[in-house]
């Protein structure tokens, strides 16, 4: 990357999510920082050729959801939990913490007490996917979206939830805002209330 195309991605990034969260995101990444782990800034060519790059969730967007939500009684279900930055950050937070990802590679990045944790499927795979919410029945669930899914599938895997019954009081749907940030939710589902903010969108529903 060059310094145009660098400087680039900056006022991208400035435009989309406001100076000032520009601002947060870089002092919690800075904050975070890890030599020893600098896999996790590390942006990648993606699994897919069709797919998004992998691009890690700012450590700010997940600061800003934990101080916002009680995770005690929660499951947490990240599809697309790439080399678990944040099941790593939640994983002493939730009552159940599980990661999604098709890209097997980063088993390595996976500490021993997570790596029991990531089902390495994909989560395009319908069966699967109803295979890991079938346990999860009248449980208060949280449903974490990072990019690469696109609409149609968000709203695909939020449908197949709601078919088992799975959207009980105290749900919740979080989509961290990376390119395309008004995602519609499927109107078959009863939106409590829907939270911006600034950096992530947080629907909550019964």
């Amino acid at each position: 990357m060059n310094y145009f195309e660098f400087f680039k991605n900056v006022i991208g990034m400035i435009k989309k999510y406001g100076y000032f969260n520009f601002i947060k995101i870089i002092i919690f990444e800075i904050l975070n920082f890890k030599f020893d782990k600098i896999y996790e800034f590390k942006t990648e060519k993606s699994y897919l050729p069709s797919s998004e790059p992998y691009v890690p969730c700012f450590y700010y967007a997940l600061w800003d959801i934990k101080k916002r939500i009680n995770l005690r009684k929660k499951i947490f279900i990240d599809f697309g939990s790439g080399k678990g930055r944040v099941l790593k950050y939640f994983s002493n937070n939730t009552k159940e913490i599980i990661g999604i990802e098709i890209n097997d590679k980063y088993i390595k990045y996976i500490p021993d007490n997570l790596i029991n944790k990531i089902f390495w499927k994909d989560a395009y795979n319908n069966l699967f996917v109803e295979s890991i919410i079938d346990k999860y029945i009248g449980k208060e669930l949280i449903i974490f979206f990072y990019h690469p899914f696109e609409e149609r599938r968000i709203n695909e895997i939020i449908e197949t939830i709601l078919r088992k019954n799975l959207l009980t009081k105290n749900g919740i749907i979080i989509m961290h805002r990376h390119k395309n940030d008004d995602v519609k939710i499927t109107n078959k589902i009863n939106i409590l209330e829907k939270r911006n903010y600034g950096i992530s969108n947080i629907f909550f529903f019964n």
